[in-house]
């Protein structure tokens, strides 16, 4: 599953990446405000944002000057770096990793990366909008592809507790979990 974490305010960024995905055979996406894999209406928006986050294979950045101001947005690709997920940086032309300090005109600095992602090769896609521009993110995917995680050398782990290795296997079960408790309770 890929992990879309943009700004709101780069949602059309976002919805055009979501297209060109699917239209790549990328169909477990998840991107919190589309209708259909997104985020329901009622349901808990931060709790689902994070479960959503924990079973990802890998989180897209979509790094904007939006991006870099929303503190959430930020929180995201620092939990998916803690747990390990591939983050893929995406970066518009007027953002940073800080090997660059002006902006082509040699006025302004650009915004620059938070300091646990410099390390982080990222792909400045500047100001293109054509599918070109994201070949090597097409490549980079093709190569995660084949890497993906195996399945539990055994699919029940009998009364050990489950880990988040299981997280392919085991997952969903939220609802029947608060069941068990309120009835427990």
């Amino acid at each position: 599953t890929l992990f879309m974490s943009h700004s709101s305010k780069d949602l059309a960024w976002a919805e055009y990446m979501r297209a060109a995905l699917c239209e790549r055979g990328y169909t477990q996406l998840f991107l919190d405000s589309h209708p259909e894999d997104g985020i329901p209406v009622g349901d808990k928006w931060e709790e689902t944002l994070w479960q959503r986050l924990r079973q990802s294979g890998a989180v897209i950045v979509l790094c904007s000057p939006n991006w870099l101001a929303s503190p959430w947005c930020v929180a995201e690709a620092m939990i998916a770096r803690e747990r390990g997920k591939q983050v893929l940086l995406l970066a518009t032309a007027d953002v940073t990793d800080n090997r660059q300090l002006k902006s082509a005109n040699g006025s302004q600095p650009k915004a620059g990366l938070p300091d646990f992602l410099k390390d982080t090769q990222l792909l400045s896609i500047g100001d293109r909008t054509d599918n070109a521009a994201y070949g090597p993110l097409w490549h980079r995917l093709s190569l995660l592809e084949k890497e993906r995680l195996p399945l539990p050398k055994r699919p029940y782990p009998g009364l050990d507790p489950f880990q988040e290795t299981d997280a392919a296997v085991y997952f969903g079960r939220d609802d029947k979990i608060d069941q068990v408790i309120v009835v427990d309770a």
